[in-house]
This record gives C-alpha cells, sequence and structure tokens, in this order.
C-alpha cells in the first residue's frame, strides 16, 4: 500500500473572477438590504393616539360593517429617505381551503423624509353586515393575514404574518 502525493490544481482565472464577482454581488445585496432595513427601523409607526394600545373603531349602516385601527408613520429619524409607497393589507380565509372571505388594503401612499402621515385608519374588516357576523359565528376556522409593505427609491420591504383563529365566536 503506497500513499500517493497529491496534486495541487490552481483555479483558472475564470473560475477567480466569477468567486470575486459573487462575492462583490452578496456585499452589495447586504449594504443595500441593510441600509434599508436601518432606514425602515426609523420609520416609526404606532397606534393612534395614545401610540401603544389600539383604538380599535366601527363604523357600520344597515348593509355594511368596517372595523379598522387608528395609526400613524413617522419618517423623521436621523437618517433615511422617502418612502415611495406604503400599503397595509388585512385578510381573512378559510383555514381548512384557503377560501379568501374578505380583504382590505389600507393604501397610505408616500411619505417624503421628514414627515409624517397622522393618524390614518387601518381597516381590518370590510363587509356586510350579515355575511360578517355568520363568518364569525361559525364553527370554522379562520385565517387572519396581514402584510405590510413599504418601498423606497432603491429597495422595497413587505412583510407577512398570518394568524389561524377558532370558530365558533359568538356576540351578545
Amino acid at each position: 500500500m503506497s500513499i500517493k502525493k497529491r496534486e495541487v490544481v490552481s483555479h483558472p482565472n475564470v473560475v477567480k473572477l466569477i468567486s470575486v464577482l459573487s462575492a462583490l454581488f452578496m456585499i452589495g445585496t447586504l449594504a443595500v438590504n441593510g441600509y434599508n432595513l436601518a432606514c425602515g427601523y426609523l420609520i416609526s409607526w404606532g397606534f393612534y393616539p395614545n401610540k401603544t394600545v389600539p383604538n380599535i373603531s366601527t363604523y357600520s349602516n344597515a348593509t355594511h360593517l368596517v372595523v379598522y385601527i387608528p395609526a400613524y408613520v413617522n419618517n423623521s429619524g436621523a437618517i433615511g429617505f422617502d418612502v415611495q409607497d406604503l400599503w397595509i393589507d388585512v385578510s381573512l380565509s378559510y383555514a381548512s381551503n384557503n377560501t379568501l372571505i374578505t380583504s382590505s388594503t389600507s393604501n397610505i401612499g408616500t411619505i417624503p423624509f421628514g414627515t409624517n402621515k397622522c393618524p390614518f385608519n387601518v381597516t381590518l374588516v370590510s363587509a356586510n353586515t350579515p355575511t360578517l357576523f355568520a363568518i364569525l359565528n361559525s364553527t370554522t376556522p379562520f385565517v387572519l393575514g396581514i402584510t405590510f409593505h413599504v418601498s423606497y427609491i432603491f429597495a422595497t420591504t413587505t412583510l407577512k404574518a398570518t394568524m389561524e383563529l377558532p370558530g365558533g365566536l359568538s356576540f351578545p
């Protein structure tokens, strides 16, 4: 049994060039996304008027019910950019088959750096009253989905969250 000496193979220049370009691309992506997230954290937002506890409000008439939360956004940190587009989407769907029940999008729009939007309404549910009460009183579980989307001139961030809620809720 003999031990053979292994040959050392050097990478051709093309492989080295691709490695360098890949590394630069990854660093650039990290820098752009990191800066975007840093600026995004400088956008302070919360509930209105006390900034912490949601003030859930309703509007209804004989045929329609709207449930909403007054909120605010402040785009005036130490550094930052103009917000090109900001919207929040809230949806309800059946848990068993992902069939959409209702969806409401709150378009906040553009927010120049150094300004705020206060207050605006984040619509949670907008549906006709008999249908909404029938859905909430049913025994079928449903899913609440929330999408938060913010766009700057150079990058976009979209955060999504879902929460399954049990059926069988009752209202007095």
